[in-house]
């Protein structure tokens, strides 16, 4: 059973069979006890960043967790290697994030994260969704394509908010370390467009401080390009 599973620091898991997104959703019980799981079996109306669309079709592995927002700026770095690392413990394939939502195996996108904000109640909403036994779109891929066989969705779930326990606590240096060692890309040209509309062609060297994306562009000058400003990358 999933409760079983699960640790303790979560107190309520809402089981949904279809809603058009489990943030929406989420954000209606934002006041439920830290940590509550909002799971359903599908979306049709999932969400990516800038509002852009998420398929989510039976067989997927679609939550969101409430949760009290403890460092807002690097929540949806957390979520990531955390989902990361969990695929990795439970099947043993070089998953990886790319920067800064992405999970992806061998350059085809495996999932993806989404972190809302609910000011006035303190508290995240960390959207997850990753393809375990659905078809993925022709650009992705999903688990049970990797692996040839039919994935527990309810496994996968448990690993990763175990391991989102561990990482939550995680100082900003020890993140930084974490995520380096799982980072898709690094040494490959990149195209990043930001919030307006600038073009940034460079290569990816990383991560900075901020965890912000690290380009070295064409003419040798570096920059690091915050999250928030980032509206679409482009892997040439």
């Amino acid at each position: 059973m999933l409760g079983e599973q699960l640790p303790d620091s979560v107190s309520v898991v809402v089981r949904l069979k279809t809603i058009d997104s489990t943030m929406d959703y989420a954000k209606k019980i934002a006041h439920f006890p830290q940590i509550t799981i909002v799971l359903a079996k599908e979306q049709y109306r999932g969400k990516g960043r800038w509002g852009r669309k998420w398929v989510s079709p039976r067989g997927g592995l679609w939550f969101s967790l409430i949760l009290s927002c403890i460092d807002p700026d690097l929540i949806q770095f957390r979520a990531g290697l955390a989902t990361c690392l969990a695929i990795r413990e439970l099947f043993n394939i070089d998953v990886e994030v790319r920067w800064p939502n992405d999970i992806v195996f061998r350059g085809k996108k495996l999932g993806g994260i989404l972190v809302e904000h609910v000011y006035d109640m303190g508290k995240c909403i960390v959207g997850v969704g990753v393809n375990v036994n659905n078809r993925a779109p022709s650009n992705a891929v999903s688990l049970s394509e990797i692996l040839g066989h039919e994935i527990s969705i309810e496994e996968i779930l448990a690993k990763i908010v175990e391991r989102f326990g561990h990482i939550l606590f995680l100082s900003k240096k020890e993140l930084t370390g974490e995520l380096e060692r799982v980072l898709y890309g690094v040494g490959r040209y990149i195209l990043a467009i930001d919030n307006r509309g600038e073009n940034f062609m460079g290569i990816f060297c990383g991560i900075c401080r901020s965890l912000g994306l690290c380009l070295e562009l064409l003419d040798g000058k570096k920059v690091c390009l915050e999250v928030n400003r980032v509206y679409r990358v482009y892997w040439i």
